[in-house]
Formats: structure tokens, sequence, C-alpha cells
């Protein structure tokens, strides 16, 4: 038997039935529309079905609280009047509030029916049906309405994007067409309208072969009717649509954006003076013949003396004596082999296979290249060369070039001009190659020891600095001198952190010294001329808290000549920080008073040949002009290599007070030295050695000098005087 329903029960109920049954629809339509790929709509939908149901569920709660209210009143009532006894207080009933419940009795009807064809309309996706704008009685039609109106809102959005995505379709250069699986086309741009149009409609005439297509970017040519070429770009991608699976191309004439694309590729790889492969050019000849696991030769040239071409005769010369050596390389060789300028004057053969005889080309190579040639001024020019060649099969680390550049270096010593990457050469390479892997180490590690000698005004008898010597303290025990490593850490680049840990430490040292001792080193070529080198050294100096003063660099003219520029901008930088310079071995180069001249130096330092020949007339004579023309110029003067009790005396006669070598003291450990300096002993003077008044007076002015900027040059060279080849 069942049990009859309430009119709570009854009232809830006939509440709830519309509500839910427009959450199901909305929720319908919520799985619908995430189906169909949109997700907006599915989201508006979902929330107004949740929203619907918590409306329903609080209204039939409230209706049913405001019945069972005014029943319990109607019977109290009742019971008072049987009774006698008035009820507890309690608010008077208004019938009023009755009547919403009635209404909704009454059109809950409609109100089911009216609903219903909503959620049928919104499910369809039929948000412009007339039904929606029908008035929604009950307590429900304003979240309806809500609900009904916020998805037309959103229905209105997409319409505008679709009509944007439409307009910028129909503005994109490419051609783009959906088809579906029966091939037909379902949606295309203007682009694509005008691209078939030309070809008839057909998608098979416009695009060959597009049914065959993989997924991804294909390229295809055609000749067009007027003969000219054309080359197409296809791009293919497939997905899935409420009507099955569909397929779009999208699709582009790319003629003239690859003739662009080749012609920068060309630029890029070609030397613009010779028209020849650069670098790049015979690196991608290499790559080519290595995906071909070819075999091949290098042939490695480099011109001799070729920079004095461009100073004596001009840029414009020497641009056609390079186009001309380029004519004669292309002359000596296949087609399918490959010249190439890949530095200011150097050039590089590859040669396809491996040939028998390359050492005989290059041979007749550089005889060709030492035809005569005749400039535009008349003048006629010859030019040596010198040649490396490796041959073998061709990698992917390019160990051909490197291994023919290695012999052109062997070939620059060598008086044959010609070297090959014999087993000979190979050991020597393979012996650099580990020297260069130990000295890595040995940055790392902190082999290097520092040494130094003193330098002394003999005058006062007194030590006015040192200068900072390098040593590699080998693992083995070996005590290495500079002449045996800088080379290679030169080639291998190292040489700047050698050149860094060297200033280092000898500011470090400078740090824990009397403050009176001026510290003198050099650098290498290629930190000289670096503008992070200034900066390196005020940084390193400011750390320690040592003056400026303190530290002096020297530079050779083998620095200068190789990057005037350079080192000219460093000296400058140096000086406004209060870093002296001094020119080292000064008088061994062909140029020095021409550098002198051009270099803000304080101190130029006399090499070790001339001070040897102080006692001869003529040598006596040259170290006498340099002392008056630094005395006028009032630079400090330093004679390195000072050996002898006689050149000490010669050289004081002279009034040269400053002087530095074996008489004074021999390198030795850094550290040890700066300890000993109070026992240096120094030469006792004949007592005419002052007497020169313009001597004495010169002698004044350089130690004046001295004692504000200090001599200093940190040489690599093992015996004091001996030209440095690296940094310190």
């Amino acid at each position: 038997m069942t049990r009859p329903f309430t009119l709570q029960q009854r009232l809830r109920t006939v509440i709830l039935v519309p509500a839910v049954a427009g959450a199901l629809a909305l929720g319908g339509l919520a799985i619908v529309q995430f189906g169909d790929g949109s997700p907006l709509i599915g989201i508006l939908a979902a929330a107004a079905a949740a929203v619907l149901v918590t409306l329903g569920f609080l209204g039939a709660s409230r209706t049913t609280q405001d019945v069972q209210a005014a029943l319990e009143d109607t019977i109290a009532r009742g019971r008072a009047i049987e009774t006698g006894v008035a009820p507890s207080p309690s608010p008077a009933a208004n019938m009023e509030d009755l009547r919403p419940l009635n209404a909704v009795l009454e059109d809950i009807h409609e109100q089911h029916r009216v609903v219903r064809a909503q959620s049928e309309a919104i499910a369809a996706g039929a948000l412009d049906s007339p039904i929606l704008d029908t008035p929604t009685p009950g307590p429900f039609g304003p979240a309806i309405r809500g609900s009904i109106d916020g998805l037309r809102s959103t229905t209105d959005q997409l319409r505008d994007a679709e009509a944007v995505k439409a307009s910028i379709m129909d503005h994109v250069s490419d051609a783009i067409v959906v088809v579906d699986a029966n091939d037909e086309i379902v949606a295309s741009n203007a682009v694509a309208k005008v691209a078939l149009d030309l070809f008839g409609g057909s998608m098979d005439d416009a695009i060959p072969g597009w049914k065959d297509l993989t997924i991804g970017e294909h390229d295809f040519s055609r000749t067009l009717t007027d003969g000219s070429l054309t080359l197409t770009q296809v791009s293919t991608s497939r997905m899935m649509t409420s009507s099955g699976a569909v397929t779009m191309l999208c699709w582009r004439d790319v003629s003239g954006e690859r003739a662009v694309q080749a012609q920068v590729a060309h630029v890029a790889r070609t030397d613009i003076v010779t028209g020849l492969p650069n670098r790049q050019g015979v690196l991608a000849a290499h790559d080519r013949l290595h995906d071909l696991s070819r075999s091949a030769s290098v042939i490695h040239i480099d011109l001799a003396d070729f920079s004095q071409i461009n100073q004596r005769h001009g840029f414009k010369e020497g641009d056609r004596v390079l186009q001309t050596i380029s004519k004669r390389l292309t002359e000596v060789i296949r087609t399918s082999d490959t010249v190439a300028r890949v530095s200011g004057d150097e050039f590089i053969l590859l040669l396809e296979s491996q040939g028998d005889n390359v050492d005989g080309l290059a041979r007749r190579i550089l005889d060709r290249i030492a035809e005569p040639i005749e400039l535009e001024n008349g003048a006629t020019i010859s030019l040596a060369a010198h040649a490396g060649w490796s041959t073998g099969e061709v990698d992917g680390e390019y160990e051909l070039l490197r291994r023919a550049n290695y012999a052109l270096a062997e070939a620059k010593d060598d008086p044959d001009s010609v070297s090959s990457y014999s087993a000979e050469v190979a050991q020597r390479d393979e012996n650099r190659r580990e020297w260069e892997q130990q000295l890595r180490r040995a940055i790392a590690n902190d082999e290097f020891v520092l040494y130094a000698q003193p330098i002394v005004d003999i005058f006062e008898r007194r030590v006015l600095g040192v200068e900072v010597f390098l040593r590699w303290q080998h693992p083995s025990g070996r005590l290495i001198s500079p002449g045996d490593f800088i080379a290679i850490a030169e080639e291998s680049e190292l040489i700047v952190d050698i050149d860094r840990w060297v200033i280092a430490k000898t500011i470090e040292q400078a740090a824990a010294s009397d403050p009176s001792i001026v510290f003198s080193l050099n650098v290498s070529t290629r930190f000289m001329a670096s503008p992070l080198m200034t900066k390196f050294v005020t940084t390193t100096l400011a750390t320690h808290g040592v003056p400026a003063g303190r530290i002096q660099i020297d530079v050779t003219e083998t620095n200068v000549a190789a990057d005037v520029r350079g080192v000219i901008e460093s000296i400058r930088s140096l000086n406004e920080v209060g870093i002296k310079v001094a020119l080292d071995d000064f008088g061994t180069g062909y140029s020095s008073l021409a550098h002198l001249l051009k270099l803000a130096v304080s101190t130029i330092k006399i090499d070790r040949r001339m001070v040897s020949m102080v006692n001869e007339p003529e040598g006596r004579g040259v170290v006498a002009a340099i002392l008056a023309f630094a005395k006028k110029r009032k630079l400090t003067v330093v004679a390195e290599g000072v050996e002898s009790e006689e050149e000490v005396a010669a050289l004081a006669d002279l009034g040269c007070r400053f002087q530095q070598g074996y008489y004074h003291g021999h390198p030795a450990d850094l550290v040890e030295m700066l300890d000993s300096l109070d026992s240096i002993p120094f030469q006792t003077l004949d007592e005419g050695a002052d007497d020169d008044e313009d001597d004495a007076d010169g002698a004044a002015a350089a130690t004046a000098a001295a004692a504000a900027s200090g001599p200093a040059s940190a040489s690599v060279a093992e015996q004091p005087g001996t030209p440095a080849t690296a940094s310190a």
C-alpha cells in the first residue's frame, strides 16, 4: 500500500520538475558542445544547469515552508476557538503570502512546457528561437532569463569571432582549403578560390598528387606556360569534426623567398673581394665531402709580407693582387675542387679524392703565385708564399683542415716553404697538443710560480722595484721557463688565462710587500690589445688595495706591431687610471723611434744587445743618444741585461742610473727576492760618475719619474734582456 503524498511533498515535486528538466536539457547542451569543439558554450551550459537546479531547490524549500507556516497558523486558530484559549503570539498570517504559491500552482503546467521548449531549443543550439523571447513566469523566470541572455551573448561573441576569423583567413597570403573524407572541398579562403580558378577549380591541377601527401610540409616545382619555374610549398594537416575527419591544405609560392635565402647564403659564404668561397664556404664544401664519405687533400697557403703591399701601394692595389692570386689558384685546380680565401692573406684548396702528388701541386701553386704582378700604378711586385698540406679521409671534426694549418706553421720555419703533415710533423703536433692539455691542467691546478729580478738605482744605491718572470713548476719536478710553453699557450688561446693569473698574483704580492717597491710585468699581445685588460688590472688593484702607480706594464715592439691600434688604446686607458707603461727591448725593432713617438709610455728599457756594446764607440754613441732623447721627452731609462762591472761603470758615466741584470741580481723566487732586497750589493762608483751636471740633472729627473711610476715589465725571458715572446 503506497503512502499518499503530503501537500508539501506535492508542492516540492511540481516546483522541482521544471527545474530538473531545464538542468537536464542544459547538461545535454554542455555534452554536445564539448563534443563539437565549443568548450566555452559547454561550460556556460553546465554552469546554467547547476544554477537552475540550485534555484529550484531553494524555491521549493521556501514555498513549502510558507505553506507549512500558514497551515500551522490555521490549525492553531481552530484549536483556540474550540478551547477558548488564545494561541501563543506568532506573526499574523497574511494570505497575500500565499499568492505566489497560487500563481505557481496555476501556471506550473504552462511554465513546465515553456522550460522544456527552451531546453530543447538550447540543446539544439537554436538560441534565436522566438520562444526564448517569451515572458517566463514564476520565481524562476529571472534566473532562466539570465541564463538564456548569457548564452545568447556568448553565441553573439562566437559569431563575431567566427566573422573575424573568416576575415583573417581571406586576407592571409596562403591558400587554404578544407576537404572532407570524400575529397570534396567544404571550406576555402579567398586566396584559395583565386588559385583554384587559375586551374579551372581543380585541386588535382593546382596541387598535383595532393591526395597522396602525408601530414607535414612538402615542396614541388612546376613550369608555367610562360616557361618560368615556380616552387610551391604545401602544408597538410588533419582534424576531427562532428561530421568526421577533414584535411586542411595550405600552399604558397616560395620561389622569391627561396631565391632571397639562396642569395643571403651565397653572400654569407663568399669573400667579397675575390668572389671565392670564404671560411664558411670551405667548411660547407668539406661537409658535403664528409656526407659522401670521400677522401680529400687540403693545401693551406699563406702569402708572405702581403701587408706591405697595402702599406706601400694602398688597399685598392692590394685587392687587385688578391684577385690576381685567386684567378691563378682557380686555374690550377679542377672544377670539382674548391678554392677559398679564409683570411686576409690565406687561401685553402680543398681537392676531392686523395691525390698522389699533392706536394708537387703545392709547389706549382707557389711558383704560380710568385710570378710578377703588374699594378695599375706601374709597379711590379712578386709574392712569396708558404704551403702546408694534408690528405686522408674527410671526417666530421675538420681534422684535415687542422692538419694542413699545422703543416703551414711548420712550412713557415722551413726554407723549402712547403710542408706536409708527415709522421714527424704529426708527432710534433701530438706533443704540442699534449703540452696544451698539460697547460690547461697547470692553470686549473695553480702550478705556475713567479720569479723576479731587482731594478736598482746605482746612484742612490737602492732598489726601485722588481721585474716579474713566469715559471712553470711542472708536476715532474722540472721548473720550465716560458720559452718552452708560451708559443703553445698563444696558439691555444690559453695565454689570456695565464696573463690574468700573473697579474693577479703580482698584485697580491705587491699588497704584502714594501709600498715603495714597484712591480714590472708584461702581458701577451692578445691581452694587451684587449679593452678588458685595463678593467681587469684596475679591479684587481682595488681588490687588494694597491695604488695604480705600483704596477707598470711593459710592451714590446712585437706587441705594438701585432695590433698597433689596440695597444695604443690600452696604453691610453692605462695612463688614465695611473698605471705606467714602459717600452721594453728598445732598440731591437726596425721602427723603435717611430713607436716611441706614437706611444704614450713613461719608461724605455734599453735592450741587452745595445747595453753589451756600451764600451764600444758606436754602442756608446747610440746609448748616449737614447739617454739624450729620453731626457728631452722626460722619460725614465732602464738598462737591461747589465752583466759586468765595466758595463755598470760605462752606463753610469753616461748618466744611466737605473739598471737591471745579472750583475745586480739573478732571477729568484719572487717572495724570496722581496725578503732579501736589503742585501743586494751595489757597485762602488768612481768619484767622477756624478760630476757631469747634465747627466746628474737627467738622473734626478729619472729618479723622480721612477719614484712616481717605477720601472716595470714582466718579461718571460729566461735571461734578462732576451726578447720575451709570451705573456707574464
